[in-house]
C-alpha cells in the first residue's frame, strides 16, 4: 500500500498496461508515418504506370481504389498509329467493377464483347 494515499499498487498489472500502451503507440506511429507519403491513398506509393513495349502508349493509374471515390486512369500516346486511332481495351471483370463517367476526348466508338473497348480517333497524338 502506498503510504500517503492509501492506494494499493499492482505493479504486474501496470506493466501489462504499459506494454499494451506501447503497442498502441507503435501502431499509431506506423499509420501516421505511412500515411504521410501516401501509402494508404493519394501519393507516389499509390500511383503506378505502365508503358507498352514500343514505348508509345502509357497508362497512369491508382493502385488503391476507394469505394465510391473518383479514380483516375489516364491513357496517353506519344506517337499515334498511322490512322490516328487508339484502341483501349479492358477485361470484362475490370469494366464491370468500375463506372466510367467521362472519357476525354469522347471515343469514336465503344463496345463490350469479351473485352470493354474504346476507339479514340483524332489528331491528339501529334
Amino acid at each position: 500500500m502506498h503510504d500517503c494515499l492509501g492506494i494499493d499498487q499492482d505493479l504486474p498489472f501496470q506493466q501489462r498496461a504499459w506494454g499494451y500502451q506501447r503497442l498502441a503507440w507503435s501502431v499509431c506511429s506506423f499509420v501516421s508515418i505511412g500515411a504521410r507519403p501516401g501509402l494508404f491513398g493519394q501519393g507516389s506509393p499509390a500511383d503506378a504506370s505502365m508503358v507498352d513495349v514500343g514505348g508509345t502508349v502509357r497508362s497512369d493509374y491508382e493502385r488503391l481504389a476507394r469505394f465510391e471515390r473518383l479514380t483516375y486512369l489516364t491513357v496517353s500516346s506519344s506517337a499515334a498509329p498511322a490512322a490516328y486511332v487508339l484502341d483501349v481495351r479492358w477485361d470484362r471483370p475490370y469494366a464491370e467493377a468500375f463506372v466510367l463517367r467521362r472519357p476525354m476526348p469522347l471515343p469514336a466508338r465503344s463496345g463490350l464483347q469479351k473485352k470493354f473497348c474504346f476507339d479514340f480517333q483524332g489528331s491528339w497524338g501529334r
